[in-house]
């Protein structure tokens, strides 16, 4: 199973804007992590997504070039990703290619925990990305294929 993790794009802070909407520099920022995405040629089965409003955006920016189901995971919400994700895999197969839109700490938790890495050797600025092909799911491991900073390689 070949999955990528994405850190949303940049929101606005709370104190600028509740919802904490995509700024344009994270709509700019999904769109170069979605080029990037597209390079890798995998034929994707579904986004999963965070249902908070950044995800989401993140998601839908990065589906249009995809086209594929968009589903929203209440365990993907911030700190309780990591409790949840093997269970989120266990219903997809081993040949399939997902992308999951996550948030701090759980996508650094996830592939600590998937790489056998300490989170604190991973950093994930927002719109950032890591491929990782599954190799097992019980006990849940795999190689690391990118990590992707679109900040750091404009």
């Amino acid at each position: 199973m070949k999955i990528i993790l994405v850190r949303h794009a940049k929101a606005y802070e709370s104190s600028e804007d509740p919802q904490r909407n995509l700024t344009e520099e994270g709509k700019k920022e999904a769109q170069i992590i979605r080029t990037f995405i597209q390079k890798t040629r995998w034929q994707f089965k579904e986004i999963l997504t965070s249902p908070i409003l950044r995800a989401k955006q993140t998601a839908q920016i990065l589906n249009q070039e995809f086209k594929i189901p968009i589903e929203e995971k209440l365990e993907l919400k911030p700190n309780s990703a990591l409790f949840h994700f093997n269970e989120l895999l266990s219903k997809y197969q081993m040949n399939d290619s997902l992308i999951f839109v996550l948030h701090m700490p759980d996508i650094v938790e996830i592939a600590s925990e998937i790489l056998k890495i300490p989170s604190n050797n991973l950093f994930f600025s927002t719109g950032s990305a890591i491929g990782i092909n599954i190799t097992n799911t019980n006990p849940l491991e795999g190689i690391l294929i990118f990590h992707y900073q679109p900040n750091y390689l404009e």
